[in-house]
Formats: C-alpha cells, sequence, structure tokens
C-alpha cells in the first residue's frame, strides 16, 4: 500500500480535549467499538503523528470506521481520520498532535 498523505492542517492549535457525554459508560462503549474494528484490521504502521491500520476490502468495516471516526471527532476534535480504498485494500490513518500521543497508543496503537 502506498504511503497516506495526512492533512497539513495544523492540528497543533486543536485542544486536547473530550467532550463526550454519558460519562464512564458511553466511553467504554465507545473503546469497545473501536476495539472490534481494530481488532479486524490486518496490519499497522506508525506515520507521522500516528499510526495507519490496514484492512481487506470490507463494506462493514469500511462503514464502522467511518460511522465511528465522525462519532469520534464530535468529541476529540484533535483527531483527524483518513480511509483509503484501493486496489490492495483499505488503510485507516489517525493523526493526532503531539501532546495527544498517549490517547492515540490508547485507542489505536503504536503512535510513530
Amino acid at each position: 500500500m502506498t504511503s497516506i498523505p495526512l492533512s497539513s492542517v495544523d492540528t497543533a492549535s486543536r485542544p486536547i480535549v473530550c467532550t463526550l457525554g454519558g460519562g464512564l459508560e458511553a466511553i467504554q462503549a465507545r473503546v469497545t467499538d473501536w476495539q472490534q474494528v481494530i481488532g479486524r484490521s490486518t496490519g499497522r504502521r506508525p506515520v507521522d503523528g500516528g499510526v495507519v491500520l490496514t484492512y481487506d476490502h470490507d463494506e462493514a468495516v469500511a462503514a464502522d470506521l467511518g460511522r465511528l471516526a465522525v462519532a469520534e471527532y464530535a468529541c476529540c476534535s484533535f483527531f483527524e481520520f483518513t480511509l483509503t480504498v484501493g486496489p490492495d485494500g483499505m488503510a485507516f490513518a489517525v493523526a493526532a498532535p503531539p501532546e495527544a500521543s498517549a490517547v492515540v497508543t490508547a485507542m489505536f496503537g503504536s503512535y510513530g
């Protein structure tokens, strides 16, 4: 798979906060949802500011990644998500400012 260009948007200016409502149960449910879709990845590699997860072509996985990325961005706007579909499968890139590296690692695995 080719490299995934991440946006040149200045993520450093975004505050590292999570505004997810619903308390601990909502957070646990979101983490469980992410773990389920991340568990279906076929590979992982670090990139500047984040990680890229790779997947086989799978419409259900693409839908889950899109749904979760939109929901996550709504409460944690410091993340940047990119889904690429190509001849070798799908690549899902997650990036964040360096101050959020622990969050990226906790949710998605190795950070660059």
